[in-house]
């Protein structure tokens, strides 16, 4: 079992929902096949802040996003199929509100329910 991986798991979880929650795939969606801007994306999300740079360097390290040369970011094949909600495929809704906001707060006190 790779030991980093399940202990270091839940950040690029959250990582996903923060993306679902801010529409960030959905901006990238919306740029085209050229990407968006961080300056898009802020905008878009309404967030200046620079931890959105860093939210976004995960995503790209867990290849929900890549990051051209100049900077601008696109959605992978499986994000554009399933986390874009224009998408025929799009199940963000039910990581987002399932699994996001019941089931993983619930698996955060399960030491105190055993």
């Amino acid at each position: 079992v790779d030991l980093d991986n399940v202990a270091y798991g839940f950040m690029a979880s959250q990582a996903l929902f923060s993306g679902l929650e801010l529409n960030i795939f959905d901006t990238i969606a919306k740029a085209g096949k050229a990407g968006a801007s961080l300056q898009t994306i802020q905008a878009a999300a309404g967030i200046s802040a620079p931890r959105l740079q860093t939210l976004l360097t995960a995503l790209v390290s867990v290849k929900c996003l890549r990051r051209s040369a100049e900077g601008l970011y696109t959605n992978s094949p499986n994000t554009s199929q399933y986390m874009v909600s224009t998408s025929p495929a799009f199940y963000g809704d039910y990581l987002k509100f399932q699994i996001g906001r019941q089931f993983y707060h619930r698996m955060g006190a399960l030491t105190e329910v055993m």
